[in-house]
């Protein structure tokens, strides 16, 4: 195993923190596009996966209705993932203590899918959906942490007092049809 020099050990710690950012890109992407395909064939609850043999064309009677088209409100045949849409940037003040205070969330009826912490001005902790959970530590300076492909009902944040604020992006889709 090589060693790193002196001099290069910045730029090798610099370079092998972003990894995480760098992934949690790609894995966000990755889910779009796995939500897009899942949009079209209209089977939002599994992975499309090629047909092992061809199949025959279907026959189809003359007087048979047309196949439905994907899910509408009209047409409710299929449950259709719908992409986030909507985003509210929400904040705490970290001046004051808090012990699993709710972001509000659940007040305003959002049910997120992402969150992403685009500021932490002090240490704080955070808990997703339960004040009960495990608390996770973002350390003062942070940004760009993200939670996200799952439903998201409340955030509860615990802090000493210290200064700024803490500020969150969440994601959240607007309509569903079903």
């Amino acid at each position: 195993m090589s060693q790193i020099p002196p001099e290069k050990w910045w730029e090798f710690f610099d370079r092998f923190t972003r990894i995480d950012e760098e992934l949690a890109v790609i894995i966000k992407q990755n889910n779009e596009i796995i939500n897009l395909l899942r949009f079209i064939a209209g089977k939002p609850s599994q992975i499309i996966s090629p047909p092992t043999s061809p199949a025959p064309a279907p026959t189809v009677a003359p007087s048979a209705p047309a196949p439905a088209v994907l899910g509408t409100k009209e047409n409710p045949l299929y449950t259709v993932p719908i992409l986030n849409d909507d985003y509210r940037i929400l904040s705490i003040d970290l001046s004051v203590k808090h012990v699993d205070k709710p972001l509000g969330l659940e007040a305003m009826g959002i049910v997120a899918t992402s969150m992403t912490i685009i500021q932490a001005d002090s240490d704080f902790y955070y808990k997703l959906n339960d004040a009960r959970r495990e608390p996770v530590f973002v350390p003062k300076g942070s940004y760009n942490i993200i939670e996200s492909d799952f439903r998201i009902t409340e955030i509860y944040i615990t802090n000493e007092v210290g200064s700024g604020y803490a500020k969150f992006r969440i994601e959240f889709p607007t309509e569903v049809i079903l």
